[in-house]
């Protein structure tokens, strides 16, 4: 069996990939509407934010703490392995 890449690189090329997609969207939001883009990115976002980690994800977060995943090993393969797979 191969080895597996970490989490932290998926998840930070992940994070970027979704933080571009987002830029995107509020660019061609802005250019459409600028008051309607203000308000969903500072009122409607961190609005959505705060209530699914009320309702979801604390709970979520809490039970990852009390119970927490094994160690990793040091057997891991290449950081860049995650972005070649994903293109």
């Amino acid at each position: 069996m191969r080895p597996l890449s970490s989490p932290v690189y998926e998840h930070r090329l992940l994070g970027r990939a979704e933080v571009a997609i987002g830029l995107f969207f509020v660019i061609i939001a802005s250019t459409l509407n600028p008051f309607d883009a203000v308000v969903g990115v500072f009122i409607v976002a961190p609005l959505f934010t705060a209530i699914l980690y009320y309702a979801l994800f604390r709970r979520v977060a809490r039970s990852a703490v009390v119970d927490p995943a094994p160690a990793p090993t040091t057997d891991r393969a290449d950081p860049a392995t995650y972005a070649r797979r994903l293109r």
